[in-house]
């Protein structure tokens, strides 16, 4: 179940939402399939650790195979993008169980509803520090 990035966009372009996909219009998610591509590469030495990783998902819509389906008269498509990055740097405090740590996100999604001409993109970028106890 996925909620359309375009969704707003989509709301925004017109007024009719009969005959559309009965999870898109009564509760704003599309039910989809995808492939998803992760990895990670991590190290440590000694009380320093450190690491990036990056997560790929693509959404299509599943077409044909609404539960109404005889209600559908426009079963257009949509997908979905999630690209994840993420680093990180850390450090246990000698003789504690704390351990400090830098982190940087980055997210960037996109939808579109090709058919009809909708794209967006948006791109969202955290740093946190963290504290842990580490047993």
């Amino acid at each position: 179940m996925i909620r359309p990035h375009v969704l707003d966009e989509f709301l925004q372009s017109t007024d009719v939402f009969r005959g559309i996909k009965s999870s898109l219009q009564w509760y704003g998610y599309y039910y989809a399939l995808g492939p998803t591509l992760a990895a990670r590469l991590s190290a440590e030495h000694g009380p320093f650790d450190g690491g990036a990783d990056v997560r790929w998902d693509r959404f299509y819509s599943l077409q044909g195979h609404d539960r109404f389906q005889e209600e559908v008269t426009d079963d257009f498509a949509l997908q979905d993008d999630r690209v994840r990055l993420r680093g990180w740097l850390g450090a246990r405090v000698p003789t504690t169980r704390v351990r400090v740590a830098l982190e940087a996100e980055q997210l960037e999604r996109s939808g579109a509803i090709p058919s009809r001409g909708l794209e967006l993109t948006t791109v969202e970028r955290r740093a946190l520090g963290l504290v842990t106890l580490v047993f």
